[in-house]
This record gives structure tokens, sequence and C-alpha cells, in this order.
């Protein structure tokens, strides 16, 4: 797969290859293609430089009918999941060490999604009823991608980033337990995934898991 270059490209064609490298990190058969975003170009170009700036700013929105700053989020949310589900340990590591840079602004910017879409996905008395679909379509989608990422970085990369998030939230909510802003969502991930779905729902239980024993110790 031939890595997008991002920051050569004019900014009307930035969103359509972001969506293609959504597309193309998806899934099983996008495997290979997270190994090869992360590392085929080396360190110096290493597919990390060009959507972790994309994860930490999203455009303002533009005039073009194709695209809106929520699909910008949703895409590079997708594609920062699709990379921690599909990599190796070592292409892991390297995306854990991003989220310890600077003062852990990459921590504090997914807490500030997380924040955003909980709201954005928050029903009314009437809507409790809503299809799966439809709230996948009014956010949850992105919410679900962003606490996959938020719930994976705490569990598995450096304390730092597990206590950065404890506080963010505590502040901004007034209850810094990861389990009661993480786990209902994933919950409701696990329990639609398709039967096919093996490997996510037992990767996604472990998750559950990790986060409730953070709250406990």
């Amino acid at each position: 797969m031939k890595v997008p270059n991002f920051f050569r490209e004019r900014k009307q064609s930035r969103e359509s290859a972001l969506k293609v490298l959504d597309y193309a990190t998806n899934g099983i058969e996008g495997r290979s293609n997270c190994a090869k975003f992360i590392d085929i170009l080396g360190d110096l170009f290493s597919g990390l430089r060009t959507i972790f700036p994309l994860f930490m700013r999203t455009p303002a929105k533009q005039k073009r009918k194709d695209s809106t700053p929520d699909e910008h989020e949703e895409h590079v949310c997708s594609v920062l999941s699709s990379l921690l589900r599909s990599c190796g340990e070592e292409g892991r590591s390297r995306i854990f060490s991003k989220f310890s840079e600077h003062e852990y602004e990459k921590v504090d910017r997914a807490v500030e999604l997380v924040l955003k879409y909980q709201q954005n996905s928050k029903l009314s008395d009437d809507e409790i009823e809503q299809l799966y679909l439809d709230k996948l379509d009014a956010g949850l989608y992105t919410l679900q991608r962003i606490i996959l990422i938020l719930a994976d970085i705490c569990s598995s990369a450096m304390p730092g980033c597990r206590n950065r998030a404890v506080k963010l939230f505590q502040m901004r909510t007034g209850n810094g337990k990861l389990s009661k802003h993480l786990v209902p969502v994933l919950e409701e991930y696990e329990i639609n995934l398709g039967a096919e779905a093996d490997e996510e729902r037992r990767r996604t239980r472990q998750l559950i898991a990790r986060v409730n024993s953070i709250d406990k110790n």
C-alpha cells in the first residue's frame, strides 16, 4: 500500500485520502496495510507522523458538501483503532509512545473526543428505541472507536497515560473512574458484534476486564 502523503496533497484531496486510508486499514483485510502504514517507510516517514497531526486538529468546516469535521474525526479515529487492533507488539508500542509525548497531549485529545461524542449520542426519552444503526450514524460509531483507543492506551501503555485520563475525567465530569466512561460503550459494542467477529469480541472483553481492573486497584 502506498502511504498517502497528507502534507503534500492539496486540502481538497486530504479528506478523500483519509477515507481511502480508513477503508484500506479496516477489518481483517486491512491488517497487512496497517503494518505497512507504520513500517514500510521507516521511522522518519512513518504513517504515524501523518495521522497524529490529523488526530490532534480537526479542520474547520469546509464549504465542500462531501466532508464535515465529524466525518474527519470518524475516519481518523477509525484508522487509529484499526492500527491498534491489527499491528504487532512493536507497532503498538510505537503508537503507545506517541500518546506519552508532549505531556500526554494526545490523551487529552482522546478524552476531549470521548466527552464530545458522549454528549452528541445522548438520547431523549422518545429516542430510547432508536435503532442501533441510527445511533451509529449519529456519532456512536466514532465514540466506539475513540473509546477502543483510549481503553487500550489506558490498560496497555505507560501508567502516565492512564493517570492523565483519570485526572481529566475527574476534572471535567467529577468522576475519574474509567469504567464509568468507557465500559458501557464497550459492552454495547461487544453485544452488537456479528457472529463472525469472535476475535474482536474476545479483544473487547479483554479491554473491558482490564479497564474494570484499573478502578479496582
